[in-house]
C-alpha cells in the first residue's frame, strides 16, 4: 500500500476526499482534478466567500470599518485576535488533521450565509489521533484500489 515514500496529507486533501466519499463517490472528475492539482476557475460563489473573508480580515486588522450591526461586524468581533487559516502539514475529519498539525486543542469553525453566523466546535480527545489515523488509512486504501486516483495521488502528493 503506497509505501516507500513520504506522502503529503493536508487538511484540504483529506477534506476533499471526505466530501467526495460522503456523496457516494460522486463528482469523480472534480476530485481527480483536485488530486492532479489542476487549476480551476474560481466560481462566483467561491469569489464571494473569498471577498467576504477578506473584508472580515480587513476589519480585524483596522484597514476597514464594518457597518454597525452587520454580519461583518459580528464575525469580526468574534475572530479578532484569533488564528487565521494557516498552511499546516505533517507526515502521517479534516478538522482533526488541522488540529493535530497546528497543535490546537479546541477549534471553532465559523460558517455564515451572509445573514447569520453558525459555530461548529471541535475538541481534541484521547481517541482523536486513532480516529484520524484510521480515516487517513481509509483514504489511502481507497487510492490504492482505484487506479486513476492512485496514479493522481502518487504523481502529485509526494513529500518534496
Amino acid at each position: 500500500m503506497l509505501t516507500g515514500n513520504s506522502w503529503l496529507v493536508t487538511p484540504s486533501l483529506f477534506s476533499s476526499y471526505y466530501w467526495y466519499a460522503i456523496k457516494d463517490y460522486g463528482e469523480t472528475e472534480g476530485f481527480l482534478k483536485f488530486l492532479r492539482r489542476e487549476k480551476t476557475p474560481t466560481t462566483k460563489s467561491q469569489q464571494a466567500g473569498i471577498d467576504f473573508e477578506n473584508r472580515i480580515r480587513a476589519v480585524c486588522e483596522g484597514r476597514e470599518e464594518a457597518k454597525e450591526g452587520s454580519i461583518i461586524e459580528e464575525i469580526s468581533d468574534y475572530v479578532k485576535g484569533g488564528f487565521w487559516q494557516a498552511n499546516v502539514k505533517k507526515e502521517l475529519d479534516g478538522n482533526l488533521l488541522y488540529m493535530y498539525c497546528s497543535g490546537i486543542p479546541n477549534f471553532k469553525y465559523l460558517i455564515s450565509d451572509g445573514k447569520r453566523v453558525y459555530v461548529e466546535a471541535h475538541s481534541w480527545s484521547d481517541s482523536s489521533l486513532d480516529t484520524l489515523k484510521s480515516r487517513i488509512y481509509e483514504m489511502l486504501r481507497f487510492f490504492e484500489v482505484n487506479k486513476a486516483f492512485k496514479e493522481a495521488f502518487e504523481a502529485n502528493w509526494r513529500k518534496k
